[in-house]
């Protein structure tokens, strides 16, 4: 199986967007 995560973008919730992102990739390990 493959999933993509896609994250970042230019807002104010840049940081979190990232966190997020690390958070559903560690877990999906």
């Amino acid at each position: 199986m493959r999933i993509g995560v896609l994250f970042g973008g230019r807002s104010g919730e840049h940081e979190v967007s990232l966190a997020s992102a690390a958070a559903v990739i560690h877990h999906l390990d």
